[in-house]
């Protein structure tokens, strides 16, 4: 199984992510703060799964290739000991449990999805939906399916929804995807 993260920074054209099985933290199991960074932010996103094994697969194509859709976040470690220094950022979001999974839903129109995001904390609340996102799914799978050969089981993190929210020991995050709750994670 691959996960492949999409993370929109300033330009529309996404930076691509690799992520290791053991980077992703399924529902209702804890999240353990690392201690080899200062501080972690979470941005919530919509997660699709691949239901079909495909490469170079047009947009016209691209909405046979996936069948659910879970809310997910993304938990992104600032300052990771010594790996900005060493030029490897890569280790600040592919850490283990550094994606959170909820569960997945037969998706219709990822434009349409609202996803919602709740840190019961703070009462911090975002509220987005799929339009956000500067590709739409099938513009993602054409774009991702030209560099990896898409196989049943993959997931495509679509990018990030919301901004960075700070987490710390004790909060409890939930995240709902098109009005149903998908993902709750509370961090210790």
């Amino acid at each position: 199984m691959k996960i492949i993260a999409l993370h929109y920074s300033t330009q529309s054209t996404p930076q691509v992510r690799l992520l290791a099985d053991s980077s992703t933290l399924a529902s209702n199991k804890p999240f353990f703060l690392p201690d080899f960074a200062e501080s972690f932010t979470i941005e919530a996103s919509v997660a699709l799964r691949v239901c079909r094994l495909g490469k170079c697969i047009a947009r016209r194509f691209a909405h046979r290739y996936y069948d659910a859709a879970a809310a997910s976040v993304i938990v992104t470690a600032h300052n990771p000991l010594q790996a900005i220094a060493q030029g490897n950022s890569a280790l600040g979001y592919a850490f283990d449990g550094a994606l959170w999974l909820g569960d997945f839903k037969a998706l219709s129109d990822l434009q349409s999805t609202t996803i919602e995001l709740h840190k019961k904390s703070d009462d911090c609340d975002y509220r987005a939906t799929g339009s956000q996102v500067a590709m739409t799914a099938d513009e993602i799978i054409e774009v991702v399916s030209q560099y990896f050969t898409l196989k049943m089981g993959d997931i495509i993190v679509t990018g990030n929804c919301t901004l960075p929210t700070p987490i710390a020991i004790g909060d409890t995050v939930e995240a709902s995807i098109g009005g149903e709750p998908s993902l709750k994670i509370r961090v210790k």
